[in-house]
């Protein structure tokens, strides 16, 4: 289990809008998910975490699955979960898990950026260059000086067409990458990592065995509890020339994986609680 899982307010001005219990069971159902997005627990599991009715639980579950014509996302016609295998009625993926997750990181990014100082400083310096507004042409060349412009342009050309010939990941891969590395307090420069990764991939590396490290890692700092702290190392640094993309990163084992998701459980179940009151009164 993850024990972390992005919720934004959409989720309550949806079409879970005044559907109880679905609206109090979703969020307990995201906060159930693995990095996949796969919920792979029994009805009677989440009946025990939430202390809902199993026949509660089933009926929500099936309703989760059904097609939904008002959802905002058209996959999967607009269902939000799918089943994990056809031989069994558990186990079930989140169907825009990514999507979010996604969402959510480049939040994340953005508060970093504002925190640190360097969003300040990006913005000052776009006013500057709007404000001065003066960018003076320089003067025509003939002769010598034409040719000798023409050379330099000729191999800033050739320049750019060698970079664009060399391997690297494509952009879909490296936002999957980014989409399954931990979040980390302070700066992660993902230019400079896509420097180190796409020199990997010039040494052989598949993309595969970066995409695997980067979610082994991950899994691990969850399960340490250094989540979207300034211990998760530097994604440039992971994917550099030491490789420690290629460590196991073990997790641990299973007391350590329930204690890393039991917060967040207890979290999801004072929500619970909250949406009970607000049903009710």
């Amino acid at each position: 289990m993850s024990g972390y899982v992005p919720v934004f307010s959409s989720l309550t001005s949806g079409t879970l809008y005044g559907r109880w219990p679905d609206i109090g069971l979703w969020p307990i159902v995201l906060s159930l998910s693995d990095r996949h997005g796969h919920v792979d627990v029994t009805h009677e599991y989440i009946a025990g975490v939430t202390g809902l009715a199993v026949s509660e639980v089933i009926a929500c579950m099936r309703r989760f699955c059904a097609p939904d014509p008002g959802s905002r996302s058209s996959s999967e016609n607009g269902a939000r979960l799918v089943l994990l295998d056809s031989h069994r009625d558990w186990g079930w993926r989140i169907v825009n898990h990514g999507f979010y997750r996604e969402k959510a990181r480049k939040q994340m990014q953005q508060v970093a950026a504002t925190d640190s100082g360097r969003d300040a400083e990006r913005k000052r310096l776009e006013r500057e260059r709007a404000a001065s507004g003066d960018v003076r042409r320089s003067p025509a060349l003939t002769g010598p000086q034409t040719q000798t412009q023409t050379q330099t342009q000729n191999k800033d050309t050739t320049g750019r067409s060698r970079d664009a010939a060399r391997p690297r990941l494509s952009d879909d891969e490296l936002k999957q990458i980014r989409g399954s590395y931990p979040w980390r307090a302070g700066s992660n420069p993902w230019p400079r990592a896509r420097k180190a990764i796409d020199a990997r991939v010039r040494e052989g590396v598949e993309f595969a065995a970066l995409l695997a490290g980067a979610q082994r890692y991950e899994a691990w700092v969850i399960a340490t509890g250094k989540m979207r702290t300034e211990l998760v190392m530097q994604a440039a640094r992971f994917f550099g020339p030491d490789r420690e993309f290629e460590q196991a990163w073990e997790v641990g084992t299973d007391v350590e994986r329930k204690r890393a998701s039991g917060a967040a459980l207890e979290a999801w179940s004072m929500v619970l609680g909250e949406c009970r009151k607000i049903h009710c009164t």
